[in-house]
């Protein structure tokens, strides 16, 4: 069983993986994700003009069908579990827990509807439970390119910090030098990955005790903006 997130999947960040497991920063301290996409328009969709919805349309590139029943379920906080983050910022969310190699033990988030039913925007903070504090960042707002999204992502070392830049590209800092970091890892896809772990004995990249431990911090962040309180969470795995 593979979780289908796709981030893990990705060239750069499968090799920045094994270099951080690697310890080419030693011992991870710190990670910090931030994220914005626009994924409002689901919410605010009876308001958009029809042409504006259909450049909408065009610009994601998908069939007319698959948007004719998009709003309803995107639109019920019951069936999505919550506003944008569950639909897109989850991927931030497994991103930093499966390079930081641990689950959340404490949780504390703060989130903001900007007029909306669901959640706009999140803040959340945490301790894992191998020491390491993770922040996160996500903001369903404007970004550049407005559809796709940006991240930004920092990893802080007791032997340097790892950074990414608008264009995707990862920095070392270390010993007062700045360094490009060049991904050698073939190219691949989640669905290839998943393919090959059954085929070809290939380990598999997102198992489905790390997808308990993303969906663990998802509810605690909810309950933690709910009750306005820090909560703890005991690992399954």
């Amino acid at each position: 069983l593979m979780v289908a997130y796709a981030t893990r999947a990705e060239q750069g960040l499968r090799w920045l993986k094994r270099q951080l497991d690697a310890g080419i920063i030693g011992q991870i301290r710190q990670i910090s994700c931030s994220m914005t996409t626009y994924r409002r328009w689901f919410w605010q969709a009876d308001a958009i003009p029809p042409d504006v919805m259909d450049v909408v349309h065009s610009v994601l590139s998908v069939p007319d069908a698959f948007h004719e029943g998009w709003q309803d379920w995107h639109r019920d906080p019951a069936q999505m579990g919550g506003g944008t983050f569950p639909d897109i910022g989850i991927y931030s969310l497994d991103l930093v827990l499966w390079l930081a190699g641990a689950p959340a033990v404490e949780v504390v988030a703060f989130t903001e509807n900007a007029g909306l039913p669901v959640e706009c925007f999140i803040n959340s903070q945490a301790r894992l439970a191998n020491g390491v504090l993770l922040s996160l960042n996500f903001a369903d707002a404007a970004p550049q390119p407005i559809i796709s999204g940006e991240r930004q992502l920092m990893i802080v070392g007791e032997q340097g910090t790892i950074m990414d830049d608008s264009e995707g590209q990862f920095w070392l800092h270390q010993h007062g030098e700045r360094t490009r970091l060049v991904p050698d890892e073939p190219e691949t896809t989640i669905a290839e990955a998943f393919v090959a772990s059954i085929l070809d004995g290939k380990p598999n990249l997102s198992p489905a005790e790390q997808g308990a431990n993303v969906v663990d911090f998802m509810e605690a962040m909810y309950r933690s903006a709910a009750e306005q309180r820090i909560v703890r969470i005991e690992p399954n795995f």
